[in-house]
Protein backbone atom coordinates (compact mmCIF):
# COMPACT_ATOMS: atom_id res chain seq x y z
CA UNK A 1 0.00 0.00 0.00
CA UNK A 2 2.63 2.11 0.95
CA UNK A 3 4.22 1.68 -2.47
CA UNK A 4 0.84 2.55 -4.59
CA UNK A 5 0.77 5.68 -2.13
CA UNK A 6 4.33 6.66 -3.21
CA UNK A 7 4.09 6.05 -6.61
CA UNK A 8 0.88 7.91 -6.75
CA UNK A 9 2.12 11.12 -5.15
CA UNK A 10 5.51 10.59 -7.09
CA UNK A 11 3.10 10.47 -10.32
CA UNK A 12 0.74 13.66 -8.84
CA UNK A 13 4.40 15.10 -8.75
CA UNK A 14 5.79 14.81 -11.57
CA UNK A 15 2.63 15.76 -13.76
CA UNK A 16 2.21 19.17 -11.27
CA UNK A 17 5.88 20.15 -12.31
CA UNK A 18 5.66 18.95 -15.92
CA UNK A 19 2.57 21.18 -16.58
CA UNK A 20 4.15 24.51 -14.93
CA UNK A 21 7.32 23.88 -17.00
CA UNK A 22 4.59 23.56 -20.04
CA UNK A 23 3.20 26.91 -18.72
CA UNK A 24 6.16 28.48 -18.60
CA UNK A 25 7.52 28.15 -21.67
CA UNK A 26 4.13 28.32 -23.53
CA UNK A 27 4.43 31.70 -22.12
CA UNK A 28 7.66 32.90 -23.01
CA UNK A 29 7.33 33.13 -26.60
CA UNK A 30 4.14 35.13 -26.63
CA UNK A 31 5.52 37.76 -23.87
CA UNK A 32 8.22 38.37 -26.99
CA UNK A 33 6.33 39.44 -29.16
CA UNK A 34 3.67 41.00 -27.02
CA UNK A 35 6.73 43.48 -26.02
CA UNK A 36 8.22 44.05 -29.47
CA UNK A 37 4.88 44.64 -30.84
CA UNK A 38 3.75 46.82 -27.90
CA UNK A 39 7.30 49.03 -28.56
CA UNK A 40 6.57 49.28 -32.33
CA UNK A 41 2.78 50.59 -31.84
CA UNK A 42 4.27 53.20 -29.35
CA UNK A 43 6.76 54.60 -31.49
CA UNK A 44 4.69 54.24 -35.00
CA UNK A 45 1.39 55.81 -34.66
CA UNK A 46 1.39 58.70 -32.76
CA UNK A 47 -1.73 60.50 -32.99
CA UNK A 48 -2.05 64.24 -34.98
CA UNK A 49 -5.05 64.53 -32.57
CA UNK A 50 -4.22 67.88 -30.56
CA UNK A 51 -1.27 68.40 -32.73
CA UNK A 52 -3.14 71.13 -35.32
CA UNK A 53 -4.32 73.25 -32.68
CA UNK A 54 -1.99 77.17 -32.64
CA UNK A 55 0.84 77.74 -32.30
CA UNK A 56 1.65 74.26 -34.35
CA UNK A 57 -0.81 75.27 -37.08
CA UNK A 58 -1.39 78.66 -38.29
CA UNK A 59 -3.36 79.92 -40.88
CA UNK A 60 -2.01 83.05 -42.40
CA UNK A 61 -4.50 84.02 -45.15
CA UNK A 62 -7.71 82.67 -47.00
CA UNK A 63 -8.34 83.47 -49.79
CA UNK A 64 -11.77 82.47 -51.50
CA UNK A 65 -13.38 82.67 -55.10
CA UNK A 66 -17.23 82.02 -55.12
CA UNK A 67 -17.96 81.43 -58.87
CA UNK A 68 -21.75 80.62 -60.13
CA UNK A 69 -20.84 77.12 -60.46
CA UNK A 70 -17.37 76.43 -58.60
CA UNK A 71 -15.59 77.88 -55.48
CA UNK A 72 -11.73 77.62 -54.89
CA UNK A 73 -10.34 78.52 -51.34
CA UNK A 74 -6.52 78.47 -51.10
CA UNK A 75 -5.38 78.00 -47.75
CA UNK A 76 -2.01 79.47 -46.68
CA UNK A 77 -0.60 78.07 -43.17
CA UNK A 78 2.47 77.76 -41.16
CA UNK A 79 3.86 74.54 -39.18
CA UNK A 80 5.57 74.73 -35.89
CA UNK A 81 9.19 72.76 -36.05
CA UNK A 82 7.48 70.44 -33.56
CA UNK A 83 4.10 69.71 -36.09
CA UNK A 84 6.90 69.50 -39.39
CA UNK A 85 9.02 66.77 -37.88
CA UNK A 86 5.84 64.58 -36.83
CA UNK A 87 3.75 65.05 -40.25
CA UNK A 88 7.12 63.97 -41.76
CA UNK A 89 6.58 60.28 -40.44
CA UNK A 90 2.69 60.37 -41.95
CA UNK A 91 1.63 59.60 -45.19
CA UNK A 92 -1.73 61.42 -45.18
CA UNK A 93 -3.30 63.50 -43.64
CA UNK A 94 -5.91 65.99 -45.62
CA UNK A 95 -7.96 69.18 -45.18
CA UNK A 96 -11.76 69.60 -46.04
CA UNK A 97 -14.22 72.21 -45.86
CA UNK A 98 -17.13 72.48 -44.29
CA UNK A 99 -19.66 74.50 -46.03
CA UNK A 100 -21.81 77.48 -44.76
CA UNK A 101 -25.52 76.05 -44.13
CA UNK A 102 -26.60 78.43 -47.22
CA UNK A 103 -24.36 76.61 -49.28
CA UNK A 104 -25.69 73.15 -48.52
CA UNK A 105 -28.97 74.11 -48.72
CA UNK A 106 -28.74 75.32 -52.87
CA UNK A 107 -25.63 73.09 -53.80
CA UNK A 108 -26.29 69.68 -51.37
CA UNK A 109 -22.64 69.85 -50.62
CA UNK A 110 -22.26 69.90 -47.17
CA UNK A 111 -18.44 69.19 -47.02
CA UNK A 112 -15.68 69.52 -49.96
CA UNK A 113 -13.79 66.33 -51.03
CA UNK A 114 -10.52 66.18 -49.05
CA UNK A 115 -7.86 67.27 -50.46
CA UNK A 116 -4.13 65.73 -49.18
CA UNK A 117 -2.21 68.18 -47.25
CA UNK A 118 1.44 68.81 -47.89
CA UNK A 119 3.97 66.40 -46.47
CA UNK A 120 6.75 68.97 -45.64
CA UNK A 121 10.06 68.65 -46.88
CA UNK A 122 13.03 71.12 -46.85
CA UNK A 123 13.00 72.55 -43.94
CA UNK A 124 9.84 74.29 -45.26
CA UNK A 125 7.34 75.46 -42.72
CA UNK A 126 4.74 77.73 -44.69
CA UNK A 127 2.41 75.92 -47.23
CA UNK A 128 -0.46 76.90 -49.18
CA UNK A 129 -3.20 73.91 -50.43
CA UNK A 130 -6.27 75.01 -53.33
CA UNK A 131 -9.76 73.44 -52.05
CA UNK A 132 -11.93 72.96 -55.04
CA UNK A 133 -15.76 72.82 -54.90
CA UNK A 134 -18.11 72.19 -58.30
CA UNK A 135 -21.39 72.02 -58.66
CA UNK A 136 -24.34 71.64 -61.29
CA UNK A 137 -26.86 74.69 -60.47
CA UNK A 138 -25.95 78.05 -60.85
CA UNK A 139 -25.63 80.56 -58.03
CA UNK A 140 -27.67 83.89 -57.93
CA UNK A 141 -25.20 87.15 -57.90
CA UNK A 142 -27.03 87.85 -54.36
CA UNK A 143 -26.18 84.36 -53.13
CA UNK A 144 -22.36 84.52 -54.00
CA UNK A 145 -22.18 87.55 -52.64
CA UNK A 146 -23.90 86.23 -49.09
CA UNK A 147 -21.29 82.93 -49.06
CA UNK A 148 -18.36 85.45 -49.79
CA UNK A 149 -19.11 87.59 -46.79
CA UNK A 150 -18.09 88.04 -43.06
CA UNK A 151 -21.26 86.19 -42.03
CA UNK A 152 -20.20 83.11 -44.16
CA UNK A 153 -19.28 80.30 -41.81
CA UNK A 154 -16.79 77.96 -43.24
CA UNK A 155 -14.95 75.50 -41.00
CA UNK A 156 -11.96 73.62 -41.76
CA UNK A 157 -11.57 70.18 -40.48
CA UNK A 158 -7.84 68.30 -40.40
CA UNK A 159 -8.30 64.73 -41.57
CA UNK A 160 -6.51 61.95 -40.23
CA UNK A 161 -5.74 58.65 -43.38
CA UNK A 162 -9.12 57.51 -42.51
CA UNK A 163 -10.78 60.64 -42.62
CA UNK A 164 -11.58 60.99 -39.54
CA UNK A 165 -11.74 64.54 -38.31
CA UNK A 166 -8.77 65.33 -35.76
CA UNK A 167 -8.98 68.71 -35.28
CA UNK A 168 -11.75 71.95 -36.25
CA UNK A 169 -11.24 75.46 -37.40
CA UNK A 170 -14.37 77.27 -37.40
CA UNK A 171 -14.95 80.37 -39.22
CA UNK A 172 -12.06 80.19 -41.16
CA UNK A 173 -13.59 82.88 -43.32
CA UNK A 174 -12.45 86.04 -40.73
CA UNK A 175 -8.61 85.22 -41.36
CA UNK A 176 -8.88 86.74 -45.13
CA UNK A 177 -10.43 90.00 -43.03
CA UNK A 178 -8.30 89.95 -39.86
CA UNK A 179 -5.03 89.58 -42.46
CA UNK A 180 -6.22 92.53 -44.81
CA UNK A 181 -6.67 95.13 -42.17
CA UNK A 182 -3.37 94.31 -40.66
CA UNK A 183 -1.58 94.86 -44.01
Amino acid sequence: MRKKCFLIVGLLFLVACNQSVDQKTSNQPEDVPKKQNEETTNEENISLEEQFIPPNFTINQLEMDVQENELIIQLYFTLSQNLYDLLRQYEDYYFAIEYPKAFHEYTGIYISEPIRGPIPTNKNLSYQTNIHTKWNKKLSASLMKNLSGEDASYNLLILNSEYVPIHEFKDIQWYRYVNKSEG
